[in-house]
């Protein structure tokens, strides 16, 4: 059986929606891609900065609250001083405590035969788009056309792992 390699690559972080201050309504936040790492004594408190896109203002969403340094580990502190990019991305794509905009653009890196009994998925961070809907886009054919792949599985957003057999 011959397999297929589907990256999904998001091009940008998901935005979250939020009220802004300055403008006085809800708008999209970017992350910035950067940590603010602030310490009061012995407690640290980490935060992933975002900015609005509509007028810059800048918002720190919460990352860790009064922790030591010990109980945060020093690797991964390092790492939220160094503004490490994939961590904040993995921060970026967690959902919780947000509402955010999960219809990111995305890439997909193709590896294997054109023509595979199989396509493995590889998504490095959680993305909303329907498995139906990106092969639908990849493949060049309505949704429709979509045969021998259970129905519910076409509905739910891709995930990391899943390999797909039976596609016609």
């Amino acid at each position: 059986m011959e397999t297929a390699t589907w990256r999904i690559v998001p091009l940008r972080t998901p935005r979250v929606l939020r009220r802004c201050s300055r403008c006085d309504a809800e708008r999209p936040f970017s992350s910035t891609d950067k940590f603010r790492v602030n310490a009061n004594g012995r407690k640290v408190d980490v935060w992933l900065v975002y900015r609005c896109d509509a007028c810059g203002i800048s918002w720190n969403r919460t990352v860790l609250e009064r922790r030591t340094p010990e109980a945060i580990g020093t690797d991964l502190y390092r790492r939220y001083e160094a503004n490490d990019l994939a961590l904040a991305w993995a921060h970026a794509f967690d959902p919780r405590g947000v509402r955010a905009d999960a219809d990111v653009p995305l890439r997909v890196e193709k590896t294997g035969p054109d023509v595979a009994d199989a396509i493995r998925f590889e998504v490095p961070y959680p993305i909303a788009r329907r498995l139906d809907r990106l092969l639908a886009r990849e493949l060049g054919v309505p949704r429709s056309s979509l045969t021998g792949v259970d129905r519910r599985l076409l509905r739910r957003p891709v995930r990391d792992g899943l390999v797909l057999t039976g596609l016609r």
